[in-house]
């Protein structure tokens, strides 16, 4: 009996303590007094998290379901791996394996738990007082590591960046070198350059002063040849002539109608004059004298389609001599317009083309002259670059160090 109420005694004692240093918890005596693995590993991992652990079960832990799964039984044994650590602080030879936690013993669990409990509490007293200083000791330690670490590399960086700087130096020197002598080839490339573009630019002002004299001769010449407004006056004016002549054809064709209808009345009275001298004895007098002026009225007809004729050619004539005065004046102003273009755009494309050329050579120069300038920017910035990695190298190297130069 005084064993069991000692066991009871602490077990209350150990459920008392797990509920004020681990609150979560909320353990029962019952817990204690028959421990299950569900149980175990749900103590153990708020324990773990109290110590700053950072510890994830796969499985649900309050289950007490059999679960065979390999993830389970892994967490299990690193789980026990870890409580065993902190038992061998003070027990080196103490153990707790992976059949403790699925098998507990009731004996081996409130000792070990005990233990923990204890362990935790020490800790959780001690923690600014001890843990402080160690800690401090501890990041001193690292980031003077950090720094021996940081400085060893930036050493061997130096080294590198020295190295580097001489190999650089040296295709530096040999470059300002080639970029000198292209300095000396490109301003003797100016010059040659230079004596050419002065012999286009005369050539360009005696064309332009050739093409000034054609323009004066193409005024000249146009002032010479019928103007656009005559040609359109005449034209006009053989349009009219045109009309008149259409008019004219119309009313010769309505008088050479009216002729052949009365020529047709004349045959048919010239018939009838056989008939009627035939008759003229029996006639009256009356019928003699309308004879006698149907006659008259003939041939006054007669004269009149003769004029008209007439007047006909003689229209039709001048029209025709119209025409060939405009198509021969026509004919003149295209030549002459043709041998002024030929002429013009001959003397046109000569100074387009010289121009062309004159373009071409100002372009050269001007490239010229900007390579040249990017050239003595560009060794300028060699020379400086170069009086810079002196200094870095005297910098990385120390005092001793001497540049090639100085040697």
């Amino acid at each position: 009996m005084a064993s069991s109420s000692t066991k009871a005694n602490d077990i209350e004692k150990l459920v008392q303590q797990s509920n004020y240093l681990l609150p979560d918890l909320s353990i029962r005596h019952s817990d204690l007094s028959n421990p299950s693995e569900a149980i175990l590993t749900r103590i153990f991992i708020q324990y773990l998290k109290a110590f700053g652990f950072r510890v994830e079960p796969p499985h649900k832990v309050d289950c007490d379901v059999f679960d065979p799964s390999r993830e389970k039984r892994l967490f299990l044994i690193r789980l026990c791996r870890q409580v065993e650590r902190i038992l061998q602080i003070s027990f080196p030879n103490k153990t707790y394996t992976y059949v403790d936690i699925i098998n507990p013993a009731g004996k081996k669990t409130l000792n070990t738990l005990e233990f923990l409990l204890n362990y935790l509490a020490y800790y959780k007293l001690f923690k600014k007082s001890v843990l402080g200083p160690a800690e401090e000791a501890v990041k001193t330690r690292e980031s003077l590591y950090a720094e021996f670490t940081a400085k060893a590399s930036e050493l061997e960086q130096r080294k590198q960046k020295a190295s580097t700087i001489k190999s650089e130096m040296e295709v530096c020197q040999t470059h300002i070198e080639q970029l000198k002598k292209d300095l000396v080839q490109g301003q003797t490339e100016l010059t040659q350059k230079k004596k050419p573009l002065g012999d286009l630019r005369n050539e360009a002002e005696l064309l332009e002063q050739q093409h000034g004299e054609l323009n004066k001769r193409i005024t000249h010449l146009e002032q010479q040849v019928v103007g656009e407004n005559q040609v359109m006056d005449l034209k006009k004016q053989i349009q009219g002539i045109n009309s008149h002549i259409e008019s004219c054809k119309v009313e010769l064709a309505n008088k050479e109608k009216v002729f052949n209808d009365q020529r047709q009345q004349i045959d048919s009275s010239q018939e009838m004059v056989a008939e009627i001298e035939k008759a003229v004895t029996i006639l009256p007098s009356n019928v003699i004298e309308d004879y006698k002026k149907c006659c008259k009225q003939v041939e006054a007809i007669e004269k009149e389609l003769a004029q008209v004729k007439i007047q006909q050619q003689n229209s039709l004539y001048e029209v025709t001599e119209k025409q060939q005065e405009i198509t021969e004046t026509e004919k003149q102003l295209q030549s002459r317009k043709k041998l002024l273009d030929e002429q013009d755009n001959k003397s046109q494309k000569q100074i387009e083309e010289r121009k062309a050329k004159i373009d071409d050579l100002e372009k050269q120069l001007d490239k010229q002259e900007k390579r040249n300038q990017e050239i003595e920017v560009h060794i300028d910035n060699e020379d400086q670059i170069h009086a810079a990695l002196e200094d870095n190298i005297c910098q990385a190297l120390g005092d001793d160090w001497q540049s090639p130069e100085d040697v």
